[in-house]
């Protein structure tokens, strides 16, 4: 990342703090037009949707992140933190628990904050038994301890 790109980006973060939501804005649209396939700009669009209560806005840019990331974490948390606040489609819903599903297969031993979004998408959706048939189809290596599969599996069996 250059310099004036970083420089830019601080100046828009401090708008957003600020609440100078619409100069942050601005600054932020055209920062994409000259660096487009750039997260930290798409990062900060983010925030100042989320910022101003701009749900729709929020998921836009949540889905133009996923679609140069897949599993980016923040943005999928972040889809997961709007379930039932703003319309999802089932592109939506798919996309969401396909990046949820690789995330976790990465970075299970690390953060199991991964099969906590992927229990609340099941939840969201009504489908609980195939988050415990997932848990349970995975290898003991993926899981790192059958403790963490069993106690997984038990809270999914009290939903």
């Amino acid at each position: 990342m250059s310099d004036q790109l970083a420089g830019k980006l601080q100046e828009a973060k401090l708008l957003i703090r600020s609440d100078m939501l619409a100069e942050a804005d601005e600054s932020l649209a055209n920062l994409r037009t000259t660096h487009p396939d750039s997260i930290p700009v798409l990062l900060l669009m983010a925030m100042s949707k989320q910022q101003a209560g701009n749900t729709g806005g929020l998921l836009a840019i949540l889905k133009a992140i996923l679609a140069l990331d897949p599993t980016h974490k923040s943005a999928l948390f972040g889809l997961v933190g709007l379930l039932g606040k703003t319309e999802f489609t089932p592109e939506d819903y798919g996309q969401l628990e396909t990046g949820l599903r690789h995330l976790l297969a990465q970075v299970l031993a690390q953060d199991p904050s991964a099969i906590i979004a992927l229990a609340t998408l099941y939840d969201h959706t009504d489908r609980r038994a195939e988050l415990s048939d997932h848990i349970a189809s995975m290898s003991a290596t993926m899981l790192q301890q059958a403790a963490l599969q069993q106690a997984i599996i038990s809270l999914t069996q009290q939903w």
